[in-house]
């Protein structure tokens, strides 16, 4: 009888193991091995008593018998004593593990269990839909459109197009009268093959995506408010049918992404994007925060404006498990979902920490950097001025966006890219590295990714080799006891710090 195992080698370890070990790998042991038996196989050229060993989240001695299907994590143990508290952290599509000297708090969304039948959920929210309208009322809609989001959100199609396209067929609507339009907003154009391999659908349905700085395809629909010029992909305005498709989460200056935005945004042209972010420099435009929130209620004017018929939100859990889900107006179903998700988000913290380890949540939240910044904004809302932030995020496509990395490569530090960006205007993609220097400059950001280390400096980061090293300079320059967290899913939560922030605190980008 044998089990296998696999086994995460940290990257200090796999050099000093025979040549041909990767830092993944799958093992076969006899029945009823222990940790011992793995580590003589590896032939490890390492000090056992400076060897951590984590199994299924928690440390264990080489005494520990091995199950089959086992992951098993092997990283060296950091210094300052014996006694040590281990932890696990989303990596990409898998996850890291280390160990700290002192008990960490740990930041994280409330544990909500998931719908036992996502798809039943679904159906039940488009029979009963929120606000004053259903889609009943476009049984003679020739055309449909229904925004969709790129790679870059873990929106659960699976479960939300299935219910929705078999709604519309009752309706009389055929395949062949409906278009998805991928909502990239200011990102890369997603292929619409990407999108396909990804969701099951119907040959019949059409794929596109849209593209912010296609003008031949963009439609004026007049002005906000605000002042923000309402340009909309010309197939969206087409159609007789509007809908968007996406999930209700926080977001760092929207207050929430979902409802309209999926499209308000994410079909928007590029002056529409820029002139709606440019509302994040004021003062109520903050995370958690929807109807003060210039940005957010901006976004309704645009969504408005575009005359987005329908929503259909996912709401997801700590593990991106659909929990429930709305449809209706937007505007309604934002109302729903918001406590819903506030109460499941929020957490409360009663004073900032000295060091705060954040993971976006793995992919693909973590799938480039600009993604991956929304983690440390909110992180940083809860570390203390010259505390440390620990930005675990694999970031396997680099930046994500060219625009962002060509003009921050042309700043020379971080107050040069703040001073370039008041002075030049605001456009999408430079923003990106606003939100960035605005937290390295007040906090210590260490960057652990898969992104090269001079491609890091380039960007006026600091890179780390891995979360091991990282851990240990910051462990050296704080007090002997500080106070971590850790926050596994940090873009998804929302922390409120109690106690009286610094006034440079008051707002991210206030410096």
């Amino acid at each position: 009888m044998t089990i296998t195992v696999t086994v995460h080698l940290h990257n200090a370890l796999r050099r000093r193991t025979p040549a041909g070990w990767q830092n993944r790998l799958s093992l076969t042991l006899p029945a009823h091995a222990a940790v011992r038996e793995l580590i003589e196989r590896l032939q490890l050229d390492f000090p056992r008593e400076a060897l951590l060993v984590v199994v299924d989240r928690r440390a264990v001695s080489e005494d520990h018998l091995l199950q089959d299907g086992d992951v098993v994590h092997l990283l060296p143990a950091l210094s300052g004593g014996s006694a040590r508290h281990s932890y696990t952290i989303p990596y990409g599509r898998g996850e890291l593990s280390f160990s700290l000297p002192v008990p960490a708090e740990i930041l994280s969304p409330r544990r909500t269990p998931a719908a036992r039948d996502p798809l039943s959920v679904v159906r039940a929210a488009l029979a009963d839909p929120v606000g004053d309208v259903s889609l009943a009322d476009f049984v003679h809609a020739r055309r449909v459109a229904i925004a969709v989001s790129d790679q870059t959100r873990p929106v659960p199609y699976r479960y939300l197009l299935p219910p929705l396209f078999a709604t519309l067929a009752a309706l009389g609507i055929a395949d062949e009268r409906i278009m998805l339009i991928i909502a990239n907003g200011a990102h890369p154009p997603m292929p619409p093959a990407r999108f396909r391999a990804q969701v099951h659908l119907s040959e019949n349905i059409a794929v596109v995506s849209h593209d912010c700085d296609d003008t031949v395809n963009l439609v004026y629909c007049g002005e906000t408010a605000a002042g923000t010029p309402v340009w909309v992909n010309r197939h969206f305005h087409e159609a007789d049918l509007r809908i968007v498709v996406g999930n209700i989460e926080p977001h760092q200056f929207q207050g929430y992404s979902g409802g309209a935005k999926g499209a308000a945004i994410g079909l928007a042209g590029r002056e529409t994007i820029d002139a709606n972010h440019s509302l994040m420099t004021h003062p109520d435009a903050q995370l958690g925060r929807y109807d003060d929130n210039p940005a957010r209620q901006d976004v309704e004017a645009i969504g408005r404006a575009m005359g987005i018929h329908f929503a259909l939100n996912a709401i997801l859990n700590q593990d991106k498990q659909l929990v429930s889900a709305l449809a209706g107006e937007p505007i309604a179903v934002m109302r729903a979902g918001i406590p819903q998700v506030g109460a499941a988000c929020q957490v409360r913290v009663e004073h900032p920490f000295d060091l705060v380890v954040a993971s976006p949540g793995g992919h693909p939240k973590d799938i480039n950097l600009y993604q991956a910044q929304k983690a440390l904004a909110h992180a940083a809302l809860v570390t203390r001025d010259g505390g440390f932030v620990i930005l675990v995020a694999a970031c396997p496509q680099g930046t994500g966006s060219p625009e962002f990395e060509t003009w921050v490569r042309q700043r020379h530090s971080l107050q040069d890219v703040l001073s370039t960006f008041a002075a030049e205007g605001f456009r999408v993609g430079p923003h990106k590295a606003v939100q960035l220097a605005r937290d390295a400059r007040r906090v210590q950001v260490r960057l652990v990714s898969e992104m090269e280390p001079a491609q890091v400096r380039s960007l006026l980061l600091t890179p780390a080799p891995d979360l091991d090293s990282a851990l240990r300079e910051a462990l050296t320059a704080l007090p002997s006891r500080p106070r971590i967290a850790i926050m596994p899913q940090a873009s998804a939560t929302a922390p409120i710090l109690d106690a009286a922030r610094p006034a440079s605190l008051s707002h991210p980008l206030s410096a």
